[in-house]
């Protein structure tokens, strides 16, 4: 897969806080884990490769200064931001009849990272609703 230049691997030290991707509004780049990204670079691309692709580009197209300080400060914010590029993920996986791990997510939506915006029930109960809307 021709993958656009903005696309980058995650620099060092951050793989471990970002096991999968992240987003730099002010540098328009989309960092990924070097395990996708290599497999994003290959001929045949996994559908979760491509979903964590889509979930990234969807945080980029909402880009803009007001939203990205927003994300930092509101934790609020941080987590609406999240599920609508989680909404865009599951469609792709479901349109491929992939599954996803929603337990997994959950607890990271309700971990540390996003400033515990949500419990870990309501956000299981969030992303099965995403999930089925897909």
């Amino acid at each position: 897969m021709n993958l656009p230049t903005n696309v980058k691997p995650i620099p060092g030290f951050l793989n471990k806080i970002y096991t999968k991707g992240l987003t730099s509004f002010l540098t328009q780049r989309i960092y990924l884990n070097e395990q996708i990204l290599n497999d994003l670079k290959g001929d045949k691309p996994s559908h979760h490769s491509i979903s964590i692709l889509i979930h990234e580009r969807e945080h980029l197209r909402r880009k803009g200064l007001k939203n990205s300080i927003n994300y930092v400060l509101f934790r609020r914010h941080r987590l609406s931001e999240e599920l609508r590029a989680y909404k865009k993920q599951f469609a792709y996986l479901k349109s491929k009849g992939e599954k996803y791990d929603l337990e997994n997510v959950a607890k990271k939506l309700s971990g540390p990272l996003y400033l515990f915006a949500t419990n870990y029930k309501n956000a299981k109960k969030l992303l099965e609703n995403l999930w089925n809307e897909a």
